[in-house]
């Protein structure tokens, strides 16, 4: 009884110091599944932007996961998508994503940006397949826009499997849980007393 009685003391108080939400995934279409730029924003030159399959993707080039991918390759100037996303004003996010440039030449450039924190690559001398890239930003207000910015006259980036994490509550400082299991502790031994009489 006083096991049982301590257990649910202790749920209820580590319920009533806090709880800590973190953030689902919240890129919409972040694989292009819908098969098209659902939930996101096309701006600058979309001429030769587009969603594609393995039988559909210039050079037949097959998407990281999933049936599609997005590629992009404006010519002479820049275009891209973006879209706004909820977040919660002090939190860190990570915004991952994986990227390929299958077929080599210049001019091209690539960035990304959420928030603050930007990547860039221009003029990628060489090729790469399906690569991880990560970037990080603490967010400042309640929507933070994440962009991804192209430019490949001679061919095409490919892009695929956009997600986001983090945003959990801040961590309590060591004493602060120090003073907390005092208290918990305190509040076991009275309880016990009291079940004893």
């Amino acid at each position: 009884m006083i096991n049982k009685l301590l257990r649910v003391t202790l749920a209820v108080a580590l319920l009533s110091f806090g709880t800590v939400v973190f953030a689902g995934d919240q890129v919409q279409n972040g694989g292009f599944e819908t098969g098209d730029f659902t939930g996101w924003t096309q701006f600058g030159d979309t001429s030769f932007n587009g969603v594609c399959s393995v039988s559909t993707c210039p050079g037949g080039y097959a998407p990281y996961a999933g049936t599609y991918a997005g590629f992009f390759g404006p010519v002479g100037d820049t275009g891209g998508i973006y879209q706004d996303i909820t977040t919660v004003p002090g939190q860190d996010y990570t915004i991952s994503f994986y990227l390929a440039l299958p077929v080599g030449g210049t001019p091209n450039s690539f960035e990304v940006q959420f928030g603050a924190a930007i990547f860039t690559l221009t003029n990628s001398p060489g090729t790469f397949d399906w690569t991880l890239f990560q970037i990080n930003d603490m967010a400042t207000d309640t929507t933070t826009r994440l962009t991804f910015t192209f430019r490949n006259d001679p061919n095409y980036w490919f892009l695929d499997n956009v997600s986001l994490s983090g945003g959990g509550g801040t961590t309590p400082e060591p004493g602060t849980l120090v003073l907390f299991g005092s208290g918990l502790l305190g509040l076991a031994s009275v309880i016990r007393r009291k079940l004893k009489r």
